[in-house]
């Protein structure tokens, strides 16, 4: 299988931030724009037992089919009270401190600040 990747630059895109509620990791990073293209049953059967959380990437990423990797640098805002579907209320962010370690996808990330409803990482 040959897949080709594209690197941008983004002062701000809109992600959607694919959270696993079994043991609460984050499994995708998505364009808001295309996941919004597809049926709700359709992303609950692709991504069963995942929560959907809106957020905002500010960097430089590789974009890879609809799969997002934020490079080394780069500005990843969660917003953990802000869901696609707020049937399935979860996300795992109360232990997380200023300065821990989190994976996001298959990137390595740092907690720069945590406030009432926002999860500022910078991708390592």
């Amino acid at each position: 299988m040959v897949s080709v990747a594209q690197e941008r630059t983004t002062n701000e895109t809109k992600i959607v931030v694919v959270i696993n509620t079994d043991n609460h990791t984050v499994s995708h990073v998505q364009l808001l724009n295309t996941f919004l293209k597809k049926e709700k049953t359709a992303i609950l059967k692709k991504y069963p037992k995942h929560s959907f959380f809106y957020g905002v990437l500010k960097g430089k990423y590789k974009l890879q089919e609809d799969e997002i990797s934020p490079l080394a640098g780069t500005t990843i805002v969660v917003h953990t009270e802000s869901q696609l579907f707020p049937e399935h209320n979860f996300y795992a962010d109360k232990e997380l401190l200023t300065g821990d370690s989190y994976t996001l996808g298959k990137i390595k990330t740092e907690v720069v600040n945590k406030k009432k409803g926002e999860l500022i990482l910078i991708a390592q």
